[in-house]
Parts: structure tokens; C-alpha cells; sequence
């Protein structure tokens, strides 16, 4: 066989699994309902956030931030704190890694702290051994797709379990 026909097969292959596998990756993580993808990390000193919800320690402070959606609850940086449907009061229903990848909950190693125009009660619960903030008894969690403070494109965002809204001061 000769060299060149080689290659040309070892090309069909390769472009043969990537015309597999790209559809294959869209729909998997369709099912965790990311419209988005990529890694995580939320910018920000004090709060947290990292596939399955470690925390980075101190206290996290939540602040009231200005968006295309009006004011929303946000971290210290600027980064949108969302909330979820399929949560119960003082219960996360994102304890699987595949939803904490996406959503990142809001940790705390301290008590949090609320700064101007935060009016309802911050708390606390255990989420998968992690101490998770929550706002009015609503567990807290930070989007994946959100790249920059002020980004908003965790809101409406619906999975098997339900829909992730900003979370409202």
C-alpha cells in the first residue's frame, strides 16, 4: 500500500471519530442541561467554586449586582448567584458532579456575609460534606458559562429536574 493512501485513511479515520464524538459530547451535556461547557473557576478571593462545589475559604460575602436582568444577588466579584427549582428548602437537588461541574454552589468556611441591599436571610447547609450558602433558605450557585461578572446566561437554563433562575435581592 503505498504512503499516501495510508494517510488519506488515517484522516478518514480521524475525521470519522470527531464526526462521531462531537455529536455524541452536544448531547451529553445536553442532559445536564449545559448549554454551555467548559471548566470552572469562579474569580473572586473569598468565594468558591470548583467541579463539585470545594471550597477556597474565608467567608463569602454576597452583594447585590446590576445586570441586563435588573439586580440579582452576586459574589464578591461580580459573578450572578443562581438558584434552582428542583432544590427544596434547605436542600440541594445538584449533588451529582455532573450538576456541581456546571453549577458550582456558593461555599463558605465562615458564617457569610451579606453587603448593601442584601435584605433576606443568608445561611448555611451541608452539600456533599461542604458547607453551602444559601439566601432565604435557597441553596446558592454560581454558572459555569457566566465568564464575566454581570453574565446572566445561567437564567431560564432547564434540565431533567428543573430550571436555574438569577437569584433575586
Amino acid at each position: 500500500m503505498r504512503e499516501g493512501t495510508r494517510m488519506r485513511r488515517s484522516w478518514l479515520g480521524r475525521g470519522l471519530l470527531l464526526a462521531v464524538a462531537v455529536p455524541l459530547m452536544a448531547a451529553m451535556l445536553a442532559a445536564c442541561g449545559n448549554p454551555g461547557g467548559g471548566s470552572t473557576t469562579t474569580p473572586g478571593t473569598s468565594t468558591t467554586s470548583n467541579s463539585g462545589g470545594g471550597t477556597r475559604g474565608g467567608s463569602a460575602t454576597v452583594n447585590v449586582c446590576k445586570t441586563t436582568l435588573g439586580n440579582v444577588l452576586c459574589t464578591s466579584s461580580g459573578m450572578t448567584l443562581y438558584t434552582y427549582t428542583a432544590d427544596s428548602t434547605n436542600k440541594s437537588a445538584c449533588t451529582q458532579q455532573s450538576c456541581t461541574a456546571l453549577w458550582p454552589y456558593l461555599t463558605v468556611s465562615g458564617t457569610p456575609t451579606g453587603g448593601s441591599g442584601v435584605t433576606g436571610k443568608l445561611g448555611t447547609i451541608t452539600t456533599n460534606g461542604k458547607t453551602q450558602v444559601t439566601y432565604n433558605g435557597k441553596p446558592l450557585y454560581t454558572y459555569v458559562a457566566d465568564k464575566k461578572a454581570g453574565d446572566v446566561t445561567g437564567q431560564n437554563v432547564t434540565d431533567s429536574l428543573g430550571t436555574w433562575f438569577v437569584a433575586k435581592p
